[in-house]
């Protein structure tokens, strides 16, 4: 009986509370290259709760099923980063994101 009063303009509210959050995350937060990776993906969250909340409301699957290719898209991409942020662990011995600057061999 509660969950029927939460409306479109909820979702949407909470939904742009989120990719603030990821965003001031995204700016303020320098430090590692973890922090990136979880700001990015609470943006991503902000959006695909956008697709499913105006989907619903138009009662159309089509945001939904965009939805999906979006998780998909962003699980990969999120594997790459993981796999570079890997990557520049092993090589500098820091996920520290102030030696990005040179990505080649020293």
């Amino acid at each position: 009986m509660f969950f029927h009063s939460i409306g479109l303009a909820h979702y949407l509210s909470f939904s742009s509370a989120l990719m603030i959050i990821g965003l001031f995350g995204l700016i303020s937060n320098r430090s590692s290259i973890i922090s990136y990776i979880i700001s990015l993906e609470i943006m991503f969250l902000a959006v695909n709760l956008m697709l499913v909340s105006i989907s619903k409301y138009v009662a159309n699957l089509q945001g939904q099923t965009l939805l999906i290719f979006t998780l998909c898209v962003t699980a990969a991409e999120i594997s790459v980063i993981l796999g570079l942020a890997i990557f520049h662990y092993k090589t500098h011995n820091t996920i520290s994101s102030n030696s990005l600057n040179t990505l080649s061999e020293e």
